[in-house]
């Protein structure tokens, strides 16, 4: 029998806080395990109940999203067989944006599995764009093609431009 858990968090878009009772989406989440553990390291077989509630600075949905499939998506391994967005079915099913807002939410609860299943769902999303829309999407300049190698020293010359605001 686990002890009785209750962990108020408030998402960034809520009124309200909302309570966490399940020790499976705490452990998942090593920010939030860390966070319990400074009020109680034995908070799995003795419990806690918090009264302050843990801010969060994601949104509800992104959140939900990490909770309900962070221990159902298995990070795919690339060495033993060919992954599928089938295997990510959920996260297949959101757009682009809200894939970033549920990455952003998985890196800050340190879910780094689950971020690299999110990481292959959205890779193959912006595989058939262009480059002008994934440099947008990720949120950097896309600078046009110039040709750096000299044919006449067989050195590659990077444009200036590469190396400004780095």
């Amino acid at each position: 029998m686990c002890a009785a858990i209750e962990v108020p968090v408030k998402f960034k878009d809520e009124e309200k806080p909302s309570i966490l009772r399940e020790a499976r989406i705490i452990k998942m989440c090593p920010v939030l395990k860390r966070a319990l553990e400074v009020k109680n390291a034995n908070w799995e077989t003795e419990g806690l109940k918090m009264e302050d509630p843990i801010e969060l600075p994601i949104t509800k949905e992104a959140g939900d999203f990490c909770f309900t499939y962070g221990d159902k998506y298995v990070q795919p391994d690339v060495e033993k067989d060919e992954p599928s967005l089938d295997q990510y079915k959920e996260a297949n099913e959101k757009g682009l944006e809200e894939l970033k807002l549920i990455l952003e939410a998985a890196s800050f609860f340190e879910m780094s599995s689950f971020m690299h299943c999110l990481g292959f769902v959205t890779a193959k999303k912006l595989n058939d764009k262009p480059v002008e829309e994934i440099a947008k999407y990720i949120g950097v300049d896309c600078l046009p093609e110039t040709p750096m190698f000299s044919e006449a020293d067989g050195w590659i010359h990077a444009p200036n431009e590469l190396f400004q605001n780095n």
